[in-house]
């Protein structure tokens, strides 16, 4: 069926200037839009999206990120929305921290400096717990620290420190067995 193309000529004409021919057209007849019609052929210009930003890390890639695949966005919505992800983070903290832009935004990027320098700390501090475990329970058995660890070495026992401190504080008697095994092998 050759369908009668209805609608207007010039964008000028159109109530509606911003409105696809397309859509008109499917307006004007009631189907639904999109509609194949002879302005398919025609290129169309990509519709422009905002740049990915620092602040985009949360998106899922299968997904999709609905305000990149969208058309621009404003600045100003850009900025409520960089603005509402900062006071978001802040939430709980005291005074104007947790209200303030300004001071909120101090406040996050000063305590992902923290974050950072304390997720490398507290490997160091475990570290040092599970030394100072294995230290007193090596004690117990007669041996310091560096002997006990020196005689799993030459007997050819490779557990890490989080393990051994684990088996010090859990199961002595499992412990007392690598004490003597590390003695005998440091002896030899």
């Amino acid at each position: 069926m050759q369908r009668e193309r209805i609608g207007w000529r010039t964008k000028t004409e159109s109530p509606r200037p911003w409105m696809e021919e397309g859509e008109r057209y499917a307006r004007a007849v009631g189907l639904p839009y999109p509609v194949p019609g002879p302005w398919d052929d025609e290129p169309t210009k990509p519709v422009r999206t905002r740049r990915r930003s620092m602040l985009d890390d949360d998106i899922d890639p299968e997904m999709g990120d609905p305000a990149y695949d969208s058309p621009v966005l404003s600045d100003r919505e850009l900025r409520k929305r960089r603005k509402k992800k900062v006071l978001d983070r802040a939430k709980g903290y005291f005074g104007r921290k947790h209200s303030s832009y300004r001071f909120a935004n101090e406040q996050v990027m000063r305590s992902d400096a923290y974050a950072y320098r304390d997720r490398r700390a507290r490997k160091r501090d475990f570290r040092r717990l599970w030394i100072t475990r294995i230290n007193a329970a090596a004690r117990q058995e007669g041996m310091s620290y560096s002997q006990f660890m020196h005689g799993l070495k030459e007997a050819g026992i490779e557990l890490d420190r989080k393990v051994l401190a684990d088996i010090a504080v859990r199961d002595p008697e499992t412990f007392r067995r690598f004490a003597e095994k590390a003695r005998e092998a440091a002896a030899a």
